[in-house]
């Protein structure tokens, strides 16, 4: 039984994602996946985590993007830093402004 009110992500969401849409991580073999959707918004909003990002030194990297079908944006992008208190961050580094 398919879920209730769920939208697979357009292929424009998906080439938002930073690295691509598979950013491929060749020593854990782990890509992008998609984690939540919320049709309640509009547009509707995907949330996609990557757990060994290889832009990123192999860090854990979460994406939300915003899905129009033939248009999206990358709304918000973080990478998880280990052993980094994230009350010690400044909301434009949480952004990357």
């Amino acid at each position: 039984m398919p879920w209730p009110n769920f939208e697979f992500p357009s292929e424009a969401a998906w080439e938002e994602l930073p690295g691509g849409p598979v950013a491929t991580n060749e020593a854990t073999g782990a890509t992008w996946r998609l984690v939540a959707t919320n049709t309640a918004t509009d547009p509707c909003r995907h949330l996609f985590m990557h757990p060994a990002h290889p832009d990123f030194q192999g860090e854990c990297a979460v994406a939300h993007v915003d899905d129009r079908g033939d248009a999206a944006e990358l709304a918000i992008f973080a990478v998880l830093v280990p052993w980094v208190d994230i009350d010690d961050l400044e909301l434009e580094e949480l952004n990357g402004t």
